[in-house]
Order: structure tokens, then C-alpha cells, then sequence
């Protein structure tokens, strides 16, 4: 009850802290919506549909032709855009079949391939557009069939169309910038959380609590814990609002993002325990702190995607609990996030083995 009721105290503290709040959570909002932002506007204006027409009959071009009315598309053979894809310079292309022409022809609708590195979970405006033309279709294919007479396809109701998406659980660039920036912004945390305790250090604060005859482990648990409560349930919420404001398809993997959001931060409380105890000058804080995190977030990928990293650099990146908790998200491995954690119990260890010597 005792460490309860120190947390709620440290927590009332550090909430009127208002420049560990600006650090902590107003920068980092502003700088993911501003690229959240930026790329949406980036991708509204200069968005190219790549498709691949195999159909061997008229309508797949007609098709082609329609949608070139209303949007950028550009046809490509498929082993080019397979492979963009599987480069992740592309996000998705659409394939009509080689049957497109005469399923229509027989009264059928055909279907549309979508291959995508991301589940959606609805129809984009392209791929309504593409439901209405091919129903419009269609019905023109069966009066050309019985009279011979052209009628135009804006004079036509359109109905659904069956579109078949296969997906991959590779995220597209914004999205996985967006997780890099998060993981980022969440380590940096520990800037202020080296000056809180510095701060604490200098004002003898931890050291007249040690005084009162309380347990050491009881008074830096405490600080601690109403750091983690605070930089968790921040980071959570600014999680939850880019989801449902941006990005509605990383939903399903807010429970992995969140949980290695849990372990960086107990990562970043670990870093500042370390470094506050072994940095005795508060001037240096900051510049020890910069090196580290800029340091390991260059070499563990959440500065620049370990695929464009050379070889010999993102085989050390595996030293860093940045390339972990990337990791455990990008490939849905919970397990991965329990070595993330090992990074943390492994500093915090170091940097508490006198608490007492911790708190002078």
C-alpha cells in the first residue's frame, strides 16, 4: 500500500512538470501528425494505380480507359510490379484476369485481383470506381450481344463487384516511418526522465527519503513506476488516435505496438537509472544521453529501416533493443518483446547495485 500510495504521489508530480510533458508527448504528436500530414497530402495528389491487363479480349482495355478518366494509372507486365512489391516501392497493383472479356461476355461478373502488402478494410474510392465501370460493362457487353448498339456507361447504374485482395504482412512506408518515429520518440523520453532523477539526486530528495527509514527499493520503485504510468499511458493514447485519425489498418496491431511501447519504456527508465548513476555532472547528461539513443537508433533501424543499412552495421543493430521491439512489430512475435525487456532489467541492474549509493 505504502509504494501505491508514493507512486500517486510521484505521479501528481511529474504531471506538473510541464516541460517533461512538452518533451514527452506535445513534440512527438506534433512531428508524426505533421508527417501523418504530409504524406497523406503526398499521396492524395500524386497517387499512381498500377494494373496489369492479361485479358485477351476488349473490355479489359476499355476499362483501362475509363479509369484513366478519373485517375493516374499506368499498366505494367506483372513480374515488373511483383517485384516493386516485394521491394516495397509499391503498395498494391491490380491484375484483370485473362477471362475478363468473355466472363462478362457470359453474364458473369469477373473478378479483380488486388495484390497488396497490407490488408484494407474496405473499398477505396478506385475500387468502387472499378465496381461501378465493370457492372456498367457488363450490361453494355449483353446489348452490343443481342443489338449491336453502343450505349455510353455514365447512362448505366452500377451494382458490386467481386474483388479478391491478397495481402502480405509487410506494413507500407508511412506506416512503418510512423512505428520508427513512435519507437524513437519513446526512448528519447529518457532524456527527461535522466533529468528528473538528476534533479531529485541534486535536491536531496531521494536521499531525505531514505531517512524516514523507508525501503530504497520502495522510493526508486515509486519514481519509476509513476514514470512508466506516465510515458505508457501518453504514448498509448497518441498510438490510438493516429489509428483511428490516419491509419485504421494498423489496428489490429496495436496490442504488439503497445506492448513493445511497455518494454521500451521500461528500456528508457533502465538508460536513465544507468546513466544518471554513473554521469555524476547534470551539464553532460544530455550529451551522453544524445549519443546513446542517437547512436542505437541508427544502428537498430528506427532511423533508417535496417534493409538500407550495410551488412556489417545491421548485424550489430541485433545489440540494440530498437531492432527488437521493430522487429516483434513488423513480424507479429510477441517473444521477441521479452528481449527487450532483457535490455532493460539488464541497465536498471547496473544502474541499482547500491540503491542507496543511486540515491547520492
Amino acid at each position: 500500500m505504502k509504494l501505491i500510495h508514493l507512486i500517486k504521489c510521484n505521479l501528481k508530480r511529474v504531471l506538473k512538470n510541464k516541460s517533461m510533458l512538452l518533451l514527452s508527448f506535445v513534440l512527438p504528436a506534433i512531428v508524426v501528425g505533421g508527417v501523418s500530414i504530409l504524406n497523406n497530402n503526398a499521396n492524395l495528389s500524386s497517387r499512381t494505380y498500377y494494373m496489369v491487363n492479361n485479358d485477351s479480349g476488349i473490355y479489359g482495355k476499355e476499362l483501362i480507359q475509363e479509369l484513366s478518366k478519373d485517375f493516374d494509372i499506368k499498366t505494367s507486365p506483372k513480374d515488373e510490379v511483383m517485384e516493386k512489391l516485394k521491394k516495397k516501392t509499391l503498395a498494391e497493383f491490380y491484375e484483370i484476369n485473362e477471362d475478363f472479356t468473355q466472363t462478362l461476355m457470359n453474364g458473369q461478373k469477373p473478378q479483380i485481383l488486388v495484390n497488396r502488402r497490407e490488408q484494407s478494410n474496405g473499398f477505396s474510392d478506385f475500387e468502387m470506381k472499378i465496381e461501378d465501370l465493370i457492372s456498367k460493362l457488363m450490361f453494355t457487353s449483353k446489348v452490343e450481344e443481342s443489338s449491336g448498339e453502343k450505349i455510353p456507361l455514365s447512362s448505366l447504374i452500377s451494382e458490386k463487384v467481386n474483388i479478391k485482395v491478397n495481402t502480405t504482412n509487410n506494413t507500407d512506408i508511412a506506416t512503418q516511418l510512423f512505428i520508427n518515429l513512435f519507437i524513437s520518440f519513446n526512448l528519447f523520453c529518457s532524456i527527461g526522465m535522466c533529468y528528473e532523477l538528476a534533479g531529485l539526486k541534486s535536491e536531496r530528495t531521494l536521499k531525505r527519503a531514505l531517512t524516514t527509514g523507508s525501503n530504497p527499493k520502495t522510493i526508486i520503485g515509486a519514481v519509476l513506476g509513476a514514470q512508466f504510468i506516465f510515458i505508457v499511458i501518453g504514448y498509448i493514447v497518441l498510438l490510438l488516435a493516429y489509428v483511428f485519425i490516419n491509419d485504421k489498418v494498423l489496428l489490429p496491431q496495436v496490442p504488439i505496438i503497445a506492448l513493445n511501447l511497455m518494454m521500451t519504456t521500461a528500456v528508457a527508465l533502465s538508460l536513465s537509472v544507468f546513466v544518471s548513476r554513473i554521469v555524476k555532472d547534470e551539464k553532460l547528461i544530455g550529451v551522453v544521453m544524445q549519443i546513446i539513443l542517437v547512436g542505437t537508433c541508427f544502428i537498430g533501424g528506427s532511423f533508417v529501416p535496417i534493409e538500407l543499412l550495410p551488412k556489417s552495421i545491421s548485424i550489430v543493430s541485433r545489440v540494440t533493443p530498437q531492432y527488437w521491439a521493430l522487429q516483434s512489430i513488423k513480424e507479429g512475435r510477441f517473444e521477441y518483446a521479452l528481449i527487450v525487456l532483457l535490455f532493460a532489467v539488464v541497465l536498471f541492474t547496473a544502474g541499482t547495485v547500491s540503491t542507496r549509493s543511486f540515491a547520492e
